[in-house]
């Protein structure tokens, strides 16, 4: 596998899971509407392989915050692909 699609994985299991909360934050927020059901996800915590925090969000909450974290893998993978191996 080549460094390009290495740092792609690897950049997209960073946002996935560690990264998560960060993009949560960086998505924009939506007025709730009752019509719309909340959706609870159990999350690993950085740093602990036992221990899991709940997030709750709207559907239309949970799409900008895998949108924003695509973004981000996107933007992180691009900034990379120029890069030669020794920067």
């Amino acid at each position: 596998m080549n460094r390009v699609a290495v740092a792609a994985v690897l950049a997209i299991t960073l946002l996935a899971d560690a990264g998560y909360p960060l993009a949560a934050q960086d998505a924009p927020k939506a007025k709730r509407t009752d019509s719309e059901p909340v959706v609870c996800k159990a999350k690993a915590e950085t740093g602990s392989m036992v221990r899991r925090r709940k997030q709750c969000f709207t559907k239309s909450e949970w799409d900008r915050i895998a949108a924003a974290a695509r973004e981000g893998a996107t933007d992180m993978m691009d900034k990379n692909a120029n890069r030669s191996s020794g920067q």
